[in-house]
Parts: structure tokens; sequence; C-alpha cells
């Protein structure tokens, strides 16, 4: 029974720093940097559009990348400065900073 949990635990391990490794950490490089509801630099998301600017607090986990019209895109989820959760998004790679 030890060595079954025991392998679980380190499967669980491997694949946790996995799918870390498969994301990238994103943060705006500035107020302009846009968040986007699909991979088109003007489909601004519906909470991000007028007077709404992102602060330098607010993160994308970034789970996929794409690229239209000669723009690089990242597809991920939006967290707040709090790190909850807000809406999966999408930004223009080069409006954010990422590792």
């Amino acid at each position: 029974m030890r060595t079954c949990f025991a392998g679980l635990v380190v499967v669980a391990l491997l694949t946790t720093a996995a799918e870390a490794q498969s994301s990238l950490s994103c943060s705006p490089i500035g107020p302009a940097s846009r968040v986007l509801q699909s991979a088109n630099p003007n489909d601004l998301h519906p909470d991000w559009t007028g007077e709404s600017y992102i602060g330098t607090g607010w993160s994308v986990i970034a789970q996929n990348s794409a690229s239209r019209d000669g723009v690089d895109y990242l597809e991920g989820q939006l967290f707040s400065p709090r790190g909850s959760f807000q809406s999966q998004v999408y930004i223009i790679a080069n409006e954010w900073t990422c590792s």
C-alpha cells in the first residue's frame, strides 16, 4: 500500500512540474497593454474597454500561443493582483513581459 501511494505522489509531482514548464507567467508592460477576447487586436475583452486600463499588478498565465497577420498572441487565464481568477483572455505578446 505504501509503495502505491508513494508512486501516486511522484506521478502527481511530475505532472505538476510538466504543467508549470509549459505555461508562461506574464505581466503588462504598462497601462496600454491590451486584454483581448480573441486573437484580434481590435477585439477588446468587454471588461477592459473604455476607461478600464490594466494595472501592472495583474498577470496572465499563458498556456497557448497563436500568430495571426504577423502578430503573436498568447492565450491564458487573467488573474487579479490578489490572485483571483478573472477570465480566459488573449494578449499581444509584445505588450507583456513573460517568463
